[in-house]
């Protein structure tokens, strides 16, 4: 199934955390919910689906009102496993690295995974690539996240 930038196919709960991270540094929520193009009800509905442009929208937004260098981490460890999804939950648990990138590439296809993921390489040398699976204007955003 290919997938358009703006279908509406992920969880708000990833973006309501953003804004609610951003409300805490004094940002205010109006203007972060302007920008993703939601309301304040929405972000609390969990019907409520987002696009994968709201949620660049949303990234790239956090980007450059924060002023926390670690925003993206910070924010990240306010994430409850349950937001991970079931393969997020069983990478987050393996105690093996290369079994972990090889458990992602093996299912990444059958979630609802932004990218795919590529391994080679020999046994102690490994090369990991991610490929977003939509064709998105905003594939910079990504890297300003993680200034």
């Amino acid at each position: 199934m290919d997938l358009n930038p703006d279908d509406t196919v992920y969880p708000v709960a990833k973006i309501a955390l953003i804004l609610d991270a951003l409300a805490g540094e004094g940002v205010p929520k109006a203007d972060a919910l302007r920008c993703v193009r939601l309301s304040e009800a929405s972000i609390s509905s969990p019907a409520t689906r987002v696009s994968l442009n709201q949620v660049i929208d949303c990234c790239s937004y956090a980007a450059e009102r924060s002023h926390d260098p670690h925003f993206a981490y910070h924010t990240g460890l306010r994430f409850h496993i349950s937001a991970y999804g079931m393969y997020g939950f069983a990478m987050l648990s393996s105690i093996d690295y290369r079994r972990t990138m090889e458990f992602a590439v093996k299912y990444s296809p059958t979630s609802d995974a932004v990218g795919h993921h590529r391994v080679q390489g020999k046994r102690r040398l490994r090369n990991m690539a991610i490929k977003p699976s939509v064709i998105c204007p905003h594939r910079c955003s990504f890297v300003q996240i993680y200034r």
